[in-house]
């Protein structure tokens, strides 16, 4: 039963990862642009 509680938890982990991961990824890109765009 321990595993089965834990397992919902993990994936909401991933889950909030994986959200926290395409912010960082997305705004990394745009500076990138911008950058390029300004040189």
């Amino acid at each position: 039963e321990a595993v089965h509680k834990k397992a919902p938890g993990l994936n909401e982990v991933e889950k909030l990862r994986n959200e926290i991961l395409g912010i960082e990824g997305t705004s990394l890109l745009k500076s990138i642009l911008t950058r390029k765009e300004m040189a």
